[in-house]
């Protein structure tokens, strides 16, 4: 039920110290728990978590559209598989593509270990990731043109960004 979750949400922040670590980074609750909601979705390994996070905040410290294609397919209602080419274009909120700074609500429900990364990301100038392997683990670098290079890589073995 809602009130189930929300309950175990409640447990959660209160457990990694929502409030008071989020007030320590200098960022609110509701945007560290959007940034976890983007992790959540970004990755199914929680060793990446806090690079994640890391390229998140990076992103967001420059300037740089945060370019995750899991907020535009929540905004749409859509899988981020079934994100069209149309659909990289749309005018919304949650466009993170064309808009710059955080999405205006979380994106799905974040378990503990992206709470935790949003509240403790790694540390660098890490700006790009990109899908590497099947097994869903992910290449991260600061440099653009890795980046173009992995990204080929990526489309060449047919894996979905």
């Amino acid at each position: 039920s809602v009130r189930r979750l929300a309950q175990q949400f409640g447990a959660v922040a209160s457990d990694v110290q929502l409030e008071a670590r989020a007030a320590a980074a200098g960022r609110t609750p509701a945007e560290i728990v959007t940034v976890a909601s983007m992790i959540q979705s970004e990755t199914r390994l929680d060793e990446e978590r806090p690079d994640v996070a890391q390229v998140v905040y990076n992103r967001l410290g420059q300037g740089i559209p945060l370019g995750i294609d899991a907020t535009l397919a929540f905004g749409l209602g859509k899988s981020g598989n079934d994100l069209t080419v149309t659909d990289l274009r749309t005018d919304s909120p949650y466009n993170t593509r064309t808009r710059g700074g955080l999405p205006p609500t979380p994106i799905s429900s974040p378990g503990e270990a992206s709470l935790e990364a949003a509240l403790a990301p790694s540390t660098g100038d890490l700006l790009y990731y990109v899908l590497e392997n099947a097994d869903g683990t992910h290449f991260f670098t600061a440099d653009y043109a890795e980046f173009q290079a992995a990204r080929q890589r990526c489309a060449e073995l047919a894996l979905s960004t």
